[in-house]
């Protein structure tokens, strides 16, 4: 809320919301609506040891103070508070209707928006809000042969996480129409709203470098200036009418076309907008509270051990960079001006002012770390500002990818449910109203890591079938390598000992020398665990996992796991199209830095392809399977996913 210290006078608090509450009573009609808005606005914006329920009070105000300000005890104190109230019909006249029709006290029995408090002080790892694995094509055109309409249906059933969306629509080729089908399923409310408000946000700010220098910071950033703030404050508000405004069947959709041939759209639910939105409209959190925060949870976090060990993988102007980011919360070039950035972002904390990541989660993680340092170069970053050159890669993506909203036919869908809830909605018929029919096949399936928490068994059984014969399941596994089934996912005895030697002679972990003693050095291997991990074959391994977990779910001639993918590698690091147990592939010196010791996956991950094979009576059938490196690069008939396109509704 803006300008609210101790012994500020409640009417100025009120004054400095006035743009705000004209801006939310223009997207209203009657007053009536107007009327219940407004009462959602005081509710869920103001102090709540100064509401008075009594609407009919307002003109009841203590005298003004010299100042024109009003006095402490005036909420409705400032004469342009009356003045906006009147240019929307609430005069005087629709107050006594009120009194005489007793409508105020019903809309107070059943407000448009009630706000309960809500708890979140952390997140499960399936909620984590920057991604902790690189993102991807999820297209990859160039490698895969799909159809030539140019039509693709692309469903990410375990997160909003906007990345592959943003990566896969800046890769498609120019010079030839696409049409984009994109459905989101998102059971994290922070996340999910956090989102649709990026899309929106990188859209509706005219200036395109402003648009994204936002979105960005609504991302990754703990602090914001109070324009970016204000801005997401204001697409809130027009979530809030959108969900709240339509008849019944319709109850909490909203729809908005971004650009001419982009609308997202979507289904949330009623928990998910008392519980996340109203409270994030309501909370004030305290900066320098927030700061204490940070400190806390980031530079000196209570598992003090692991921050050390990445401090100590990196060269000192790295280690230097990312403690300047931890320490600031703002992702920026290093040296950049930062004192504006004063509005703590509600979208990386509880409204307790906790901060919901991992006290380790780094932004780094979530993008290819080479072509960031590419794009920090090519605008003049030295190396060692990692961040700075994260910062500039991710403008030039996000540019781009608002350049695509205004010239390719996008449809975006968010759903705030299950994946099997999902599921079970899409082959029965019930998302019809949103343009998708059952028969529609899906191009491509991103499963993330879901399969980790649901069983990847039940995950592939129930979305597999819903491709069409040409497209592929893709999901990513981490916690295959813990526990008992992969106790043998990293090295041990003796593989550690002969990676040891290997490692220390290439010089990717250190070696004792006159300067370092080999007590010294066996101190600090502990931290190059992932190291190891990095140059050690996971393939006989994880098939043991594959097995045991029913085989993924895949059926004989019906599914099949591709040994040559397509899209992504499988593993971190090594090369798309290559064998199932291929290592990660550094190139050199460098490109090992930056992906093992700079970034710090565990580099046991494992990535699969799932494709399945044609039904009888479509294009490519045969009643015996070809063999799957055949059948990878068929050509078959177009996605059907296009077909009722919601925008015709």
């Amino acid at each position: 809320m803006s300008s609210r210290h101790p012994g500020t006078p409640r009417s100025t608090i009120l004054a400095n919301e006035l743009p705000l509450l004209e801006k939310l009573l223009e997207q209203f009609d009657t007053p009536v609506q107007k009327f219940a808005a407004y009462q959602t606005f005081i509710k869920v914006r103001l102090p709540p040891e100064v509401l008075d329920t009594d609407f009919s009070l307002r003109r009841h105000a203590p005298t003004l103070t010299p100042s024109g300000y009003g006095t402490t005890e005036g909420l409705f104190g400032h004469p342009a508070y009356l003045a906006l109230l009147e240019r929307h019909g609430l005069d005087d006249e629709f107050f006594a209707t009120l009194e005489k029709k007793k409508l105020g006290a019903a809309l107070e029995k059943a407000p448009l928006l009630s706000v309960p408090k809500l708890h979140i002080d952390t997140l499960s790892p399936e909620d984590d809000l920057w991604g902790s694995l690189p993102a991807y094509d999820i297209l990859n055109l160039p490698m895969n042969k799909i159809d030539d309409i140019g039509m693709y249906g692309v469903a990410f059933i375990a997160s909003s996480d906007l990345r592959n969306l943003i990566l896969t629509v800046n890769a498609l080729p120019p010079g030839k129409p696409h049409s984009v089908r994109v459905l989101f399923n998102d059971p994290s409310p922070i996340r999910l709203i956090r989102n649709i408000l990026i899309l929106y946000m990188l859209t509706g700010i005219p200036d395109r470098a402003t648009a994204a220098d936002a979105a960005l910071h609504l991302w990754y950033s703990a602090f914001l200036p109070d324009t970016y703030e204000a801005q997401a404050r204001v697409l809130q508000f027009e979530i809030f009418k959108s969900c709240f405004i339509n008849t019944p069947h319709d109850m909490y959709s909203f729809q908005k076309m971004l650009t001419d041939t982009c609308l997202v759209e979507g289904q949330l639910n009623r928990p998910m907008l008392e519980d996340v939105l109203a409270p994030h409209l309501q909370t004030l959190r305290d900066p320098k509270t927030v700061r204490t925060e940070l400190d806390r949870s980031r530079v000196s976090p209570p598992n003090i051990d692991r921050l050390h060990r990445r401090y100590c993988q990196v060269e000192p102007a790295h280690r230097q960079a990312m403690h300047h980011f931890r320490k600031t919360g703002i992702l920026l070039p290093f040296g950049a001006a930062t004192g504006h950035f004063d509005r703590p972002n509600s979208y990386l904390l509880s409204p307790e002012g906790k901060w919901l990541l991992d006290d380790l989660a780094d932004p780094l993680q979530g993008w290819p770390i080479e072509e960031v340092m590419k794009a920090g170069k090519a605008h003049g970053v030295q190396r060692g500002d990692v961040y700075g050159a994260l910062y500039f890669y991710l403008t030039d993506q996000l540019r781009t990818f608002i350049d695509r909203l205004h010239t390719i036919d996008i449809n975006i869908t968010f759903f705030a449910g299950t994946a099997s809830e999902l599921s079970k909605q899409y082959r029965s018929g019930e998302l019809v109203k949103w343009g998708i029919v059952p028969e529609a096949g899906l191009t491509r399936v991103d499963a993330g890591t879901l399969g980790d928490s649901e069983g990847w068994a039940r995950v592939v059984q129930e979305w597999a079938p819903l491709l069409w014969s040409g497209g592929l399941f893709l999901g990513t596994t981490v916690n295959w390598a813990r526990g008992e089934l992969g106790q043998h996912a990293k090295p041990s005895g003796e593989h550690v000992r002969m990676l040891t030697g290997r490692l220390m002679m290439e010089k990717k972990i250190p070696r004792p020398s006159s300067e370092r003693s080999m007590e010294d050095v066996l101190s600090v291997i502990p931290a190059y665990e992932s190291s190891f991990s990095a140059v050690y074959d996971t393939a006989r391994a994880f098939m043991d996992y594959v097995i045991a977990a029913q085989n993924l779910g895949m059926k004989d001639n019906v599914f099949y796991g591709r040994g040559y993918t397509s899209v992504v590698p499988h593993r971190l690091g090594a090369k798309i199209g290559g064998i199932f147990d291929a290592l990660p592939d550094f190139p050199d010196a460098e490109s090992w830095y930056l992906n093992v010791n700079l970034v710090g996956h565990s580099w046991t991950e494992r990535s699969f392809e799932i494709g399945r094979y044609p039904r009888e009576g479509e294009l490519g059938y045969q009643p015996n399977p070809k063999n799957e490196t055949d059948e990878s690069n068929t050509k078959q008939k177009p996605s059907e996913f296009m077909q009722g396109s919601s925008k015709s509704r």
